[in-house]
């Protein structure tokens, strides 16, 4: 399943985090919201374990988001977004790294404009959510 990323945080607001409020941590303690790491691509890259949202512009052509081995990311969560709006023109491939699967594929595709895939690990493989 996939969907924009306006959605999957409009899903966190409904169990419990509003993004757009302070999130309190304890009784003195709030942070401003929530930031998620965020990094740019307009070329191939593989994920690293401190990416969590992966924005790809494919105005230049397709490309291709390797996710980092899932042995090393068990419960990890990697979003992909197409922050060109071009992805029906030019897709994202999301593949993996070795023998590791996407719901039992070798890769996913995400195909329709301002889309946004989550991933997460369950440390041999990659599920989509």
């Amino acid at each position: 399943m996939s969907l924009k990323l306006e959605q999957y945080l409009s899903l966190v607001n409904l169990h419990g985090v509003n993004t757009a409020k302070d999130v309190v941590i304890s009784g003195d303690t709030s942070l401003a919201g929530i930031k998620l790491a965020v990094t740019s691509k307009t070329g191939a890259y593989t994920t690293t374990t401190s990416d969590c949202v992966v924005g790809v512009d494919t105005t230049s052509g397709a490309v291709t988001i390797t996710l980092g081995t899932a042995t090393v990311s068990a419960g990890r969560v990697v979003i992909v977004n197409d922050e060109g709006a071009n992805a029906g023109t030019a897709n994202i491939t999301v593949a993996t790294e070795g023998s590791e699967t996407i719901d039992g594929s070798a890769t996913a595709t995400i195909a329709t404009n301002s889309l946004a895939a989550r991933y997460y690990s369950n440390g041999t493989d990659w599920f989509t959510f």
